[in-house]
């Protein structure tokens, strides 16, 4: 199989929670792209949503929010390659990011 590589898109629902979330009187949660703390801190802070949900990188780090709550700035080793996708019928969801070329 051959899967075309393409570039990673990030926080690609954050203008859509934003003006969501300025019509709605109800908890507005994002989810699309977000990889790094700071963005999450942005998003919540800036007001665009309520709630950030993640969940690719919960795949290749389930501790992510444990690193993010001890101030780890890094980002997600989550590349956004999509092969996590891939197996998912097949069997345990995981990463398989470098196994597949």
């Amino acid at each position: 199989m051959i899967v075309d590589r393409h570039e990673p898109l990030y926080n690609y629902n954050v203008c859509a929670a934003r003006e969501i979330k300025q019509n709605v009187k109800i908890p507005v949660i994002v989810v699309g792209g977000i990889r790094h703390r700071h963005d999450i801190e942005q998003i919540i802070g800036g007001n665009m949503a309520d709630f950030v949900a993640m969940g690719r990188p919960f795949i290749i780090e389930p501790d992510i929010v444990n690193r993010f709550k001890n101030q780890d700035l890094s980002e997600s080793s989550c590349i956004n390659c999509g092969y996590c996708l891939l197996a998912i019928e097949q069997g345990p969801t995981r990463c398989f990011h470098g196994e597949l070329s």
